[in-house]
């Protein structure tokens, strides 16, 4: 096998074979996802609810009032749509929510980026060598099973943004070995992965990368290493800065620090690797208590953090691949073990998840366990130089037609293994059938609705038993044009909007310090304009959650009346108007389009790389 570090490898990826292996993905990943398009408007489970109501928000936002996604006055009492770091208002993926609505979208968005994950990573493994039997082995165990398919059944969707890890992989090892427009390439994933929500697999892609280059500082030099990973890090912050920037500023103002222990024990990576039951009730048929402290046992996740399933074949060919090709992929695997001990979190008391948790963006990590997004697609692509070893193997003793013929039948039966191990999971994924709402004729606040499931609204708050039902009501909140106040969300947003069956209640305009009359001319998420008569000196108040970055048109100022939008007026005001906007979104968009002339200029400069003959 060629060494890893070189610029032409021996199975270099030809655009025939892409379209090949792209058709096969796309093959796979429409009999895999079959059962979540058996029932078109069925919504989803668990987090869908959350997704589907800011997507709706957003959706409403751009084509029924003709404003960018700012402001989600239907979420918390009102909070930002853009900047929220977990936001996928931006995403690769949004035309299709504009034109198909939250529902059939997220369904084709979970059939899209499987596709393109298993394209990606296959592509990975021709470029680190592996034949084209044995580079299938880490699509189909990464993309077609329970690992990928758990979490996007649960509606955790960001998920879906591992779909550009293997390529940011592919293009930044191509820098390393001397083609320097490939870098960019890299960045543009990492980008694309942030649009889509992932922050937390930007900031654990960026680290294997990071860690990756300097490890390849062994043979490409120090110098080089770090100056292809300072350009990837500074071309990824410049071409996403229309999200980075909003986000950093979001996050300074509501910090998120979670409290709870987390990580792995060896009872649950046991299950997660090796459990043929994968479905989402295993966080209670086999954990029937949280117990996040030990390093035997326990789970301090749902089973949506956990599930994996690789089968005892795959192990097996991983252990093959280690001891007979471990050499040749050492990066590979020192990457690995690094990142299994970081997904054991607290339970490693002395472990390198402690010290990687002081740093921005790692703190706000709720769960140790998502550092397997690198350690597993590792283990993944050595059990593929496994398989390419067996089959060498297989074809020296047996001969080259029966050798090849049990290396397919091989890879045939993990294929099946998962395909059986996952079509209960997307059997289950949407399972609610729609739920009319009845909409308020004006917006108003509402303290929120009980959670539901294919039954409708629940009587009662759920516990653990309930895994095929939704943790919030958002979205049925938004059919009814309500504010949710009691939100489910995991930013620390202050919620001071007031809901209307509540005694404080006052209407969704007021005035106070004052008699007289208020009346809405316009009410849409960014802007609100009142025409306002009042007697004396006194303050508007709006019920929505106050916000720094709401601003009034005629330049006075804005502040926060217990924890509500407010504005000082005279007897003499008219009509008040109220815009939100961040700067920092402008900012940072003008930052991304000079970033993208500038990226194709420097694309363009460069040229493609001198390849040694052959």
């Amino acid at each position: 096998m060629a060494s890893a570090d070189r610029l032409d490898p021996p199975f270099r990826l030809r655009s025939r074979e892409l379209a090949g292996a792209a058709t096969v993905a796309a093959f796979l990943a429409a009999a895999f996802l079959a059962p979540i398009f058996s029932r078109l408007g069925y919504w989803g489970i668990e987090d869908w609810d959350y997704w589907a109501a800011h997507h709706e928000a957003a959706r409403l936002t751009l084509l029924g009032f003709a404003q960018v996604p700012q402001w989600n006055p239907w979420i918390c009492g009102g909070t930002d749509i853009a900047a929220h770091p977990g936001s996928r208002v931006f995403a690769l993926s949004a035309p299709l929510f504009l034109w198909l609505g939250a529902t059939l979208a997220m369904k084709l968005e979970i059939l899209l980026h499987a596709i393109v994950g298993q394209l990606g990573l296959y592509a990975a493994g021709r470029e680190i060598g592996l034949d084209r039997i044995s580079a299938w082995l880490a699509p189909i165990v990464y993309f077609l099973g329970s690992f990928y398919a758990l979490p996007v059944s649960a509606g955790i969707i960001w998920y879906t943004t591992l779909a550009f890890l293997p390529w940011a992989f592919l293009f930044f090892a191509r820098a390393l070995r001397g083609d320097l427009r490939a870098v960019f390439a890299a960045s543009a994933c990492l980008v694309s992965m942030f649009l889509g929500g992932g922050v937390y697999p930007l900031a654990i892609s960026m680290l294997f990368l990071g860690l990756y280059a300097s490890l390849s500082a062994r043979t490409q030099g120090s110098g080089r290493a770090a100056a292809l990973l300072a350009a990837l890090g500074a071309s990824t912050l410049a071409l996403g800065a229309v999200r980075v920037l909003p986000a950093i500023e979001y996050m300074r103002e509501f910090p998120r620090e979670p409290e709870q222990p987390t990580g792995f024990s060896l009872q649950g990576l046991g299950v997660g690797l090796f459990s043929r039951d994968q479905r989402l009730e295993v966080a209670v048929t086999h954990f029937p208590e949280f117990r996040p402290g030990e390093f035997l046992r326990g789970i301090s996740a749902d089973f949506d953090d956990l599930g994996m399933y690789v089968g005892p074949v795959v192990a097996a060919l991983f252990l093959i691949g280690v001891l007979a090709r471990g050499r040749a992929h050492w990066k590979l695997v020192a990457l690995g073990a690094l990142f299994l001990a970081l997904s054991f979190g607290d339970r490693l008391p002395f472990g390198p998840f402690q010290l990687l948790r002081e740093l921005p963006v790692f703190s706000a990590m709720r769960y140790a366990e998502r550092y397997r997004f690198v350690w597993l697609m590792c283990g993944l692509l050595i059990a593929g130089a496994g398989l390419q070893w067996l089959r060498a193997e297989l074809r020296r003793r047996l001969g080259s037609s029966r050798g090849d013929a049990l290396a397919v039948c091989l890879l045939g039966l993990i294929l099946a293994d998962q395909f059986l191990v996952t079509r209960p999971i997307h059997r289950a994924a949407f399972p609610i059938p729609p739920m009319p709402q009845r909409a308020f004729p004006e917006f108003r606040q509402i303290v929120g609705l009980p959670n539901y499931d294919d039954r409708g609204f629940l009587a009662k708050p759920y516990g653990r038993m309930l895994v095929y039902g939704s943790h919030s009501a958002h979205y049925p909140a938004f059919l009814r044009n309500a504010g949710f106040v009691a939100c489910y969300e995991s930013a620390n947003v202050p919620r001071g909007a007031v809901p209307f069956r509540s005694a404080r209640y006052r209407g969704e305009v007021h005035l106070r310090g004052t008699s007289g009359s208020v009346s809405t001319l316009l009410w849409s998420p960014n802007r609100l304009r009142y025409r306002v008569r009042g007697a004396t000196g006194g303050r508007l108040v709006v019920n929505q959650n106050f916000d720094p970055h709401w601003y009034a048109l005629d330049g006075r100022a804005v502040s926060s009346e217990e924890g509500l939008l407010s504005v000082a007026i005279g007897p003499d005001d008219g009509e008040i108007e109220l815009r939100y906007a961040r700067r920092s979104l402008l900012v940072g968009l003008f930052i991304s389009l000079a970033a993208c002339a500038g990226v194709t200029f420097l694309v363009r400069r460069i040229g493609a790389p001198v390849r040694p003959s052959a």
